[in-house]
């Protein structure tokens, strides 16, 4: 029930931004410019400039269907990387490029798996 609960909570309170259906499942390495931070809560917009890597285990169509678009990202409180990821996230500006590892693993968001940093 408080599975639900926080589910329900963390869809409402996500940015809103599709998922394009060819992404859906996708496990990788994504680059991209950051935009529209919430550091407090741990969520960023991604404009995806490139597919970096596509792990073996991704299950999505089409990985290059980000290239172009602006997707909802946020931190994955269950990585043990969290706090690591939490301090970065303060750290960077919008406009800065990233290097970012994402699993699509929720409805409508990608979640931050084990690496998030700044690309110079």
């Amino acid at each position: 029930e408080r599975e639900r609960e926080r589910g329900e909570r963390v869809k409402r309170d996500a940015p809103q931004g599709p998922i394009p259906a060819g992404l859906r499942g996708f496990q990788g390495i994504l680059f991209g410019k950051i935009a529209d931070k919430n550091a407090d809560r741990g969520t960023f917009t991604l404009q995806v400039q490139k597919v970096g890597r596509v792990w073996e285990r991704n299950r999505a169509e089409n990985a290059e269907s980000a290239v172009g678009k602006s997707l909802p990202v946020e931190l994955h409180r269950e990585s043990r990387l969290v706090g690591q990821h939490r301090q970065t996230l303060e750290k960077l500006n919008d406009g800065d490029t990233v290097e970012v590892e994402v699993f699509q693993m929720n409805d409508g968001v990608l979640s931050v798996m084990e690496l998030l940093r700044k690309v110079e």
